[in-house]
């Protein structure tokens, strides 16, 4: 039983992705990684939205 787990065992790999606009959602991501990957490689994705403060000074225009 264990050489049948070790053969359905798949390596995965994390990767970080930056620079997509803040319009995009989740499945726009999975669907253009997929491109590049295969259909069906990706297993989880989390996105995280960054908000930059600013050092309070007025921005100049």
């Amino acid at each position: 039983k264990s050489k049948e787990l070790a053969l359905r065992m798949v390596k995965s790999k994390t990767i970080e992705l930056y620079g997509f606009p803040s319009s995009v959602n989740v499945s726009d991501v999975k669907r253009y990684v997929e491109k590049l990957t295969g259909e069906g490689s990706v297993v989880a994705m989390k996105i995280r939205v960054e908000v930059r403060q600013h050092c309070g000074m007025a921005a100049p225009i």
